[in-house]
């Protein structure tokens, strides 16, 4: 009998950071960022269904889900006090925030 392998394909994920009209940020990770801003617009998202309207104000390249996903985690770990996410916004690879 013949084994039959087949390739593993892994998705490709990208970490995106939401805007608010109120200055309020939030990071996601998603397959499709453009049609995640529409559910978190249409209120499909418990949290951010409170601060709608949302704009995309960054979006990652298209890493692997495992290496989105360490970015996203190492973005909103203190998610409480934003430090975080400040951290990332200063870094110097970040592109700035319009």
């Amino acid at each position: 009998m013949t084994a039959f392998f087949l390739p593993v394909v892994e998705k490709s994920y990208q970490v995106y950071v939401l805007q608010n009209e109120q200055g309020k940020f939030y990071i996601g990770l998603s397959e499709d960022v453009d049609a995640r801003l529409l559910q978190h617009n249409n209120g499909e998202s418990k949290w951010t269904s409170k601060y709608r309207p949302w704009r995309m104000a960054w979006t990652s390249a298209s890493p692997p889900f495992g290496s989105a996903q360490g970015l996203e985690l190492a973005e909103t770990a203190p998610h409480e006090t934003g430090e975080a996410f400040q951290t990332f916004v200063r870094r110097e690879d970040t592109p700035a925030l319009p």
